[in-house]
């Protein structure tokens, strides 16, 4: 739901579906080339007719960058779509020299969420802004939401904390604790891997029951 990063060479993003993972807003695209936020209350209101719950990923811990000749550079295009985030980028993004591109996968996954754009997801500038997106998409009609790599939005001094900011800020927001909160309970730092550990009320991504499945 967030305002991806164009990409001027093809907006087909079959078969590269990291593109999707390049936000350059912290907030619900009002007109991008997948939909415009009228679209989504639509849908949302469709579905609710049929019984679908719509649940939306979220993109929370690292925007798009410029480009792959400035992989540490924070996209233009937020200034466009986010400029609070762009103007007081002291306040929204930490620093490092770790060079992250937007030629492969695991580049583009690995490198944005441990080198800049990297969002301080720690902050409370960030976890507010991020509660401010959760509200909005269901003040839209959405039922939940599935982090991406949901561990980086808990560590507190680099470690994982099933009390953290982020985790006792959507526990306590009375629209956010009503609907569906679903982790990704990973990312690829220290002690990334935290299946399980999420507190009650959280939906996690199990890889070893879904490996087993599809066994």
């Amino acid at each position: 739901v967030q305002q991806p990063k164009d990409y001027s060479t093809s907006r087909d993003v079959t078969g590269q579906w990291w593109k999707l993972y390049q936000p350059v807003s912290l907030s619900v695209a009002k007109n991008a080339w997948f939909g415009t936020k009228d679209e989504l209350k639509d849908l949302c209101t469709e579905a609710e007719k049929y019984g679908v719950k719509i649940i939306c990923d979220i993109v929370s811990n690292h925007m798009g960058n410029e480009s792959e000749d400035t992989p540490n550079v924070v996209s233009s295009q937020v200034k466009t779509y986010d400029p609070e985030i762009y103007d007081n980028a002291s306040a929204f993004f930490r620093n490092n020299d770790i060079v992250a591109s937007d030629s492969s996968v695991k580049n583009v996954v690995q490198g944005h969420v441990t080198s800049c754009p990297d969002l301080k997801t720690n902050s409370k500038v960030v976890q507010d802004k991020v509660i401010s997106l959760l509200k909005e998409c269901i003040d839209c009609g959405v039922d939940g939401f599935r982090f991406d790599l949901a561990t980086s939005l808990c560590r507190q001094n680099m470690e994982f904390k099933v009390h953290s900011g982020f985790l006792y800020a959507t526990g306590q927001d009375p629209q956010t604790r009503r609907v569906k909160l679903i982790a990704e309970p990973w990312d690829i730092g220290y002690g990334g891997y935290q299946v399980g550990a999420f507190p009650p009320g959280w939906g996690q991504w199990n890889d070893k029951y879904r490996d087993n499945v599809r066994r």
